[in-house]
């Protein structure tokens, strides 16, 4: 279990270690030899694409997508709900933590043992090659009501309208680092356990082609907890959304490490109307919470951890200090940086748009499809994409594969979102900006 120890599962990835579901995806040519519905299937439910370091028997991590049908009764599981998150910030991230940690930690986070409630992890997470921290994120069962709606039949997904979670659906993920504790001196005695870390070797060659036994470590590295990060779909707040994230800090004695976690903020809103002009004549963000403890943290570490978001709006502690429509994983185009941590817009126009107060299920480009802020479900949708496009014959197929290949192609049911009228083909990367 995590005690400050490392765990006894262990998680093997594809690229570099992956970010999200640390998993990854390979087509190897024996699978040629299936339909393509079956090889797409297989692919959508494997858990990685590397073996288990030899002498290493530690059990593999599995993915967990037997995804519900339908949504239990809502806020059935929401002990958040009658929590008002502006009055009583700490209480409710509080409440969210015990959450996510209940019946998940004692049981390393393998949530096909948690008795207590169901967690699922997204599909097709195929990642960059150019990581330094990565994450494991997990739905909970109402929002992983809508990955089975998108996901029912694995080999022909579909994604033809704007996507929206259910009220009281909640996704959380744990960021960890290969850094150690003399590296980041906070991170001491944090939950820890063993990982395959991929080279990050970028070789022009499709990810779904690589050869695992060439790519990968044959040995295991020790990661370590950075950050816990939430989103819940809460229709009290002016975006539907609710985010917040925790940080670890290891200064504190807590017995149990778990407990180390302390809140960085909570943020129901972007503070459209707090631009840079309002900044500077003293107006701050009115839609969101900041933890003085973790400001007064980050402070002493000297720039070993960046800041918060632009204008002191929240910002996950591992992600970059700019602008972004939320406080996690999503960071636009950075504007002109001028000394330490401040950051002066190029146009404050122009910047503000990021900071639209955009409802959930809404896309912010017109014409575009919404992921409803999740970034996961896209990347998913994009890897499983890719794949189709990998497996195009290339000589090693044969006349059977290119007859598959030919045959799915000329399906009037091709699984790509429906274009709208003028507007893009594929989803826009600024419509899915959270968890």
């Amino acid at each position: 279990m995590f005690r400050g120890r490392a765990t006894r599962f262990i998680l093997t990835a594809g690229g570099a270690l992956c970010a999200e579901e640390i998993q990854s995806r390979y087509l190897s040519p024996t699978t040629y030899a299936l339909s393509f519905d079956d090889a797409a299937e297989k692919e959508f439910n494997t858990s990685s694409r590397y073996p288990v370091p030899e002498g290493c028997t530690l059990p593999r991590w599995k993915i967990r997508n037997d995804y519900p049908s339908s949504p239990p009764p809502l806020y059935s599981d929401a002990p958040w709900a009658k929590i008002d998150f502006k009055r009583r910030p700490e209480k409710f991230l509080e409440v969210v933590k015990q959450y996510a940690l209940e019946g998940n930690k004692e049981n390393d986070f393998i949530v096909q043992r948690n008795k207590k409630r169901d967690w699922y992890h997204a599909p097709w997470m195929v990642c960059p090659l150019k990581l330094e921290a990565w994450a494991v994120a997990f739905y909970n069962a109402t929002e992983a009501t809508l990955l089975y709606d998108m996901w029912k039949n694995p080999a022909r997904p579909t994604w033809d309208k704007d996507l929206l979670f259910e009220p009281g659906g909640m996704a959380f993920k744990l960021v960890v680092a290969d850094a150690s504790e003399e590296e980041i001196p906070t991170l001491k005695g944090a939950p820890h356990w063993e990982v395959v870390i991929a080279q990050q070797e970028d070789n022009g060659v499709p990810i779904f082609e690589q050869n695992p036994n060439v790519l990968r470590n044959n040995h295991t590295s020790t990661v370590r907890l950075l950050q816990l990060d939430f989103a819940i779909r809460d229709v009290r707040a002016p975006v539907g959304w609710v985010f917040g994230t925790f940080m670890y800090d290891g200064t504190r004695t807590d017995r149990d490490p778990w407990d180390r976690l302390i809140p960085v903020g909570l943020q129901w809103g972007n503070d459209p109307d707090m631009t840079q002009e309002a900044w500077e004549a003293g107006q701050r963000p009115k839609e969101g919470w900041l933890n003085p403890r973790a400001a007064k943290l980050l402070a002493s570490l000297g720039g070993e951890r960046p800041s918060f978001g632009w204008n002191d709006r929240v910002n996950a502690t591992a992600e970059k200090p700019a602008p972004g429509q939320k406080p996690v994983d999503f960071t636009p185009p950075p504007p002109i940086k001028i000394g330490k941590n401040k950051y002066i817009p190029v146009d404050d126009t122009a910047t503000m748009r990021w900071f639209r107060n955009i409802p959930a299920g809404k896309p912010f480009t017109e014409g575009a499809l919404s992921a409803d802020y999740n970034l996961r479900l896209m990347m998913g949708w994009n890897n499983y994409e890719q794949w189709v496009e990998d497996t195009r014959p290339r000589g090693v197929l044969g006349s059977f594969g290119k007859a598959v290949w030919d045959t799915f192609k000329a399906r009037s049911d091709f699984p790509l979102p429906s274009p709208r009228a003028g507007g893009p083909t594929h989803v826009d990367i600024k419509d899915v900006v959270r968890p």
